[in-house]
């Protein structure tokens, strides 16, 4: 799937996030959404400097963390 993902693709996916996984008080969700967050800031940072610049933006407009 990572090999697959187009810069699209992954732009339209990151706002879909769960930027506030680690406010759960379900460990289950937590674990869910640290394992999905985890895998797309591990794709931008592989992808390079624009995937993981995008990354960021979408982070920076979830200040709570």
């Amino acid at each position: 799937m990572k090999d697959q993902m187009t810069f699209d693709e992954f732009l339209a996916q990151i706002p879909t996030l769960d930027w506030y996984y680690n406010m759960s008080d379900d460990p289950a969700a937590y674990r869910r959404g640290e394992k999905r967050w985890r895998f797309y800031h591990d794709l931008a940072k592989e992808k390079g400097p624009e995937w993981y610049a995008a990354f960021e933006a979408e982070w920076d407009r979830h200040p709570i963390r």
